[in-house]
């Protein structure tokens, strides 16, 4: 099922630059449950256009979307550890088809988490629109933030903190802070990014 949240807020319209609501995609990609594909995501991308299709967006909101597995690595290489199989691997089987859709209709951002491992991507794919053969959304920008875990004791080998990020909206940029910690050390910064939204 597709929901979008929208959130209204006369206290936060300033901060978005005169934006006036945020609009959240919730999408399940926890669909492949055997054995032997419980490492993948599979959004069923096609679930999800139809529901946007159907509901007017609001052109002055920023729109997001939220879902478990990993639109692109998150990882700086992929590790498999048979201590740790059904997060092997960090891959949506539909990622191109999500990422094109969620382009198409105004996305700016995508969060995850899955294998615990905080990272900023920005990507942008093309897309066949018509019959003219012409390439569209090489341009339309799309931030692809990976999450950490705070109480989990399953780590991915590139990452073995626990962590948590802090967003801010305002301006139209998107400002993240991610910091981690673990029982030896208190919360520090791990990384800060500033993400221009656009319009």
């Amino acid at each position: 099922m597709a929901i979008i949240s929208r959130i209204s807020c006369s206290s936060i319209a300033s901060d978005l630059g005169g934006k006036k609501s945020i609009e959240i995609l919730t999408m399940n990609s926890v669909r492949l449950r055997t054995r032997q594909d419980m490492n993948y995501g599979y959004i069923e991308w096609p679930v999800y256009e139809d529901f946007l299709s159907k509901h007017t967006a609001n052109p002055e909101a920023l729109r997001m979307a939220v879902l478990h597995h990993h639109l692109v690595p998150a990882p700086t290489e992929e590790c498999l550890d048979p201590e740790y199989p059904e997060a092997g691997i960090s891959i949506t089987l539909d990622a191109g088809l999500a990422t094109e859709g969620l382009q198409s209709h105004g996305f700016k951002l995508a969060l995850h988490g899955h294998q615990h491992v905080p990272s900023v991507t920005m990507i942008s794919r093309g897309r066949l629109q018509d019959d003219s053969l012409e390439i569209a959304g090489i341009t339309e920008g799309l931030f692809v933030v990976g999450g950490g875990t705070t109480g989990s004791k399953r780590y991915s080998s590139p990452f073995k903190d626990n962590s948590y990020g802090i967003f801010t909206l305002k301006d139209g940029k998107f400002n993240l802070t991610v910091r981690r910690f673990n029982p030896a050390a208190l919360p520090r910064t791990h990384f800060t990014a500033t993400l221009s939204l656009g319009s």
